[in-house]
Formats: C-alpha cells, sequence, structure tokens
C-alpha cells in the first residue's frame, strides 16, 4: 500500500525542483494569493496568524487537500500537500523509513508540536516532509521557498 505514496513523493521532489507540486498549477516565489483565488476561488480555511496559512479541501467533506503559505508581495512560500494526485488518498500511510531510505539524512530537523520536519535540497528551493513523530508516518510534503516567507513561525 505504502508503494503509491512513496512513488508520489519521489514525483513531488522531482517538481518541488521546479518549485511546484505535482498536479497543482502553482509556484512557489512567483504565483500570487490573487492567482489563487481566481483560480480556486475562497479556501476552505484560513490561518491569518503568524503562519498567513490557506488550505483547500477538493470538496466540502474531505480531507484537506492543500495547504498554501502567502507571504512577502502576496506571492506563495510554501505549497503544501496531504494527498496523492488524485485529491483523495492521504500521504499518511507512508512511513518516515521509506523517505529516510529514499531520500537519506535530511539536511535540517525541526520540531513543530507532534510533528517533525525534514528539510531535503531541491535546487533554490526546499523539500520539506512533515513527519508525525510517535507514529513515524509522513502527514504532508510540501515546496518551500525561504525568500518569500515573511511569516513569523518556524522557518
Amino acid at each position: 500500500m505504502q508503494q503509491k505514496q512513496l512513488t508520489y513523493v519521489k514525483k513531488a521532489y522531482e517538481t518541488a525542483k521546479l518549485g511546484q507540486l505535482p498536479n497543482i498549477p502553482f509556484i512557489v516565489g512567483e504565483t500570487t494569493y490573487t492567482t489563487v483565488k481566481s483560480e480556486w476561488g475562497e479556501p476552505n480555511l484560513a490561518f491569518v496568524n503568524t503562519a498567513n496559512f490557506v488550505q483547500y479541501r477538493a470538496a466540502k467533506k474531505e480531507q484537506i487537500a492543500t495547504g498554501l503559505g502567502v507571504g512577502l508581495y502576496q506571492k506563495l512560500y510554501e505549497i503544501r500537500s496531504y494527498v496523492l494526485d488524485d485529491t483523495k488518498t492521504a500521504i499518511e500511510p507512508l512511513s518516515a523509513k521509506l523517505i529516510q531510505k529514499e531520500f537519506g539524512k535530511p539536511m535540517q530537523k525541526d520540531f513543530l508540536g507532534p510533528d517533525q520536519v525534514w528539510h531535503y535540497t531541491a535546487n533554490q528551493f526546499t523539500f520539506k516532509v512533515t513527519i508525525h513523530t510517535k507514529e513515524q508516518t509522513v502527514r504532508s510534503v510540501a515546496v518551500y521557498a525561504k525568500n518569500f516567507d515573511d511569516s513569523k513561525q518556524m522557518q
């Protein structure tokens, strides 16, 4: 069952090198929040606190599919995915051991609540893998552009 998730994460890493994630038409450091809203409408949930983060669901009753960090000049600083290409299947069953086996030791690890955030270099971007510390499963993957992150949370 984890093979499908691992294949997606490998694809996500390759697209992260371009500032994107699979099947999400936006680029960190380039796409503005105005563009996001014109293409996807208003977010299902918005955090206008320290993170400046918005979330979208594939459908009203489904889990959050995509999170977007809005930063400097209203450009995206992070694109985060919680689901596979089908926008329904969760990444979460994927084990942290498989990530480490595939990508090696992360260049940096941060702790955020019950999670660890593993950082890998993806050209001028950072590919982030969020791991649930206790369960050692992947919660989400993200592409991140530090230059556009003006939030006040962990970077």
